[in-house]
């Protein structure tokens, strides 16, 4: 098995940059045959799909999606927007890789920009995932953004409903300070199972952006009482 699985995406954006449109899909281009795997505690057979060593196109077909993901957002900030579509376009451009374009294209809160005095995006998002077996689907309202306190303050956040589990998302508080080269945040999960905290201060520099310092309080600390 020595061909990888083959990435597909596609960015777009529509009715005059109002919204962004975000497509991912993973094939897999091996075939799976229904084999045994055991015998369950009432002796009966247990099947399960394999991955086998022949190309799907050997049987007619393209491949398996193993994922697949369709987004749309926008922001309702019509400074924001431009500074997202402006993003959009960079990340497209760079020698990123496919992974981390895909990651930044879905997040472009990644980055603060204490230019832009608020944001707030909205977007609606449905993945779809299979390996063996049957597929599974997720659904998810999202919304995030941040808002200026003063010239180098600024608050964000995030949160959202998963509709496949009837649930609220994990919820983001964080706060930013501006120090010139120099970048503060403070990130905090204050509700659910993953509750935790995250201190870092960065430079700015995209030369030195890996010199940083981090204090990390996890949801595993708080559930030892640390």
């Amino acid at each position: 098995m020595k061909l990888s699985t083959i990435g597909m995406s596609a960015n777009s954006n529509v009715l005059d940059n109002k919204i962004n449109i975000n497509l991912n899909a993973t094939i897999d281009p091996y075939q799976y045959k229904l084999g045994r795997s055991g015998i369950d505690s009432h002796d009966k057979t247990i099947y399960k799909e394999f991955r086998v060593n022949r190309y799907a196109w050997d049987a007619g077909k393209i491949g398996r999606v193993t994922s697949a993901s369709l987004a749309f957002s926008t922001n309702l900030s019509k400074k924001g927007k431009e500074k997202d579509k402006e993003t959009r376009d960079k990340i497209a451009k760079s020698n990123a890789t496919q992974a981390d374009k895909d990651y930044l294209l879905k997040h472009p809160d990644t980055y603060v920009d204490f230019s832009i005095p608020w944001n707030l995006r909205l977007s609606y998002n449905i993945s779809y995932s299979r390996s063996t077996g049957n597929g599974t689907v997720t659904q998810s309202a999202n919304f995030s953004g941040d808002v200026s306190l003063s010239e180098k303050w600024k608050v964000t956040y995030s949160a959202g409903y998963d509709f496949v589990n009837r649930a609220f998302t994990q919820t983001n508080l964080g706060l930013n300070r501006d120090l010139h080269c120099w970048q503060m945040s403070v990130n905090w999960v204050p509700f659910g199972k993953f509750q935790s905290y995250v201190f870092n201060i960065g430079i700015k520099s995209s030369l030195l952006k890996d010199l940083k310092l981090n204090r990390t309080r996890s949801f595993i600390d708080s559930q030892q009482g640390y």
